[in-house]
């Protein structure tokens, strides 16, 4: 399984008066995704099937159809106009069948017409993703307790909810007194599988500061991240400047920018 990925310190998008943020940096992985971690213990521990079925989540589709391409699975994808170009044609090239479906529809008109073909890889096996998400949260631990073993805040993004409970379900444990800070852009679709028992502290954050986080990690601190992630970061240093110099912030980043520049203006 994929694993190993590493966390930084930011060092320039972080103002004067705020503590430090680090940043596990998931989108190092081998197809920009912390998704490749998923994909490869799914095709290692299911008996595979000659073809198989997905929708919606694009990082996810591409880390799925690599692992599937890998072992001569066919794998159908059904997303909804309007994804991404580079991202259609990342899976395009790892030999997917892409199917679009209407834009109006959303990502859960795309999922409603793949369950059609056939069940879902990722409503099939909750299992091998909640255990793929706990081998990042290990990894985020060993991050923490290297940097003197303390967290004043975890943030992570929300998608589909899975890794940031694995993280929050962590640091709950392991650091109490923590904050777990859900974030999303506003506009961004709900989230179906974030645990509430772990109280999440909800963080919604505007489409432009989240462009804006993304171009500034891009062009000072060499991160290439979609606006998505872009956010994360943003509500990282607004919980490092909120809690002072003191602070000990970790975020989760979970998928690369590159298969996204066509839809997320960029100015630098």
């Amino acid at each position: 399984m994929f694993s190993g990925t590493p966390c930084i310190r930011l060092s320039r998008v972080v103002p004067g008066n705020a503590g430090a943020v680090y940043v596990k940096w998931e989108s190092l992985s081998p197809h920009m995704s912390g998704y490749d971690r998923v994909a490869e213990l799914w095709a290692q521990q299911v008996a595979l099937p000659a073809q198989v079925f997905d929708a919606a989540n694009a990082a996810w589709c591409i880390s799925l159809a690599a692992a599937c391409l890998r072992r001569g699975v066919t794998l159908n994808v059904f997303v909804p106009e309007g994804t991404p170009l580079e991202a259609r044609q990342a899976m395009q090239l790892l030999k997917a069948k892409v199917t679009l479906t209407p834009a109006s529809e959303g990502v859960w008109g795309a999922m409603a017409r793949a369950r059609q073909a056939g069940p879902l890889v990722q409503e099939s096996h909750h299992a091998l993703f909640a255990q793929a998400h706990r081998a990042t949260a290990d990894e985020l631990r060993a991050h923490v307790e290297a940097e003197g073993g303390r967290i004043d805040a975890l943030v992570c993004g929300a998608s589909t909810g899975g890794l940031w409970t694995a993280c929050a379900h962590m640091v709950r444990s392991a650091f109490p007194s923590a904050v777990c800070v859900a974030a999303r852009v506003d506009g961004d679709a709900l989230v179906p599988h974030l645990d509430a028992a772990l109280a999440p502290q909800w963080v919604v954050v505007p489409a432009p500061e989240a462009k804006a986080m993304r171009t500034a990690l891009a062009t000072q601190e060499g991160m290439l991240l979609s606006a998505a992630q872009g956010a994360v970061v943003a509500a990282a240093v607004a919980q490092a400047v909120k809690v002072g110099q003191d602070a000990r912030i970790f975020a989760v980043v979970s998928e690369g920018g590159e298969r996204t520049l066509s839809v997320d203006a960029v100015s630098c």
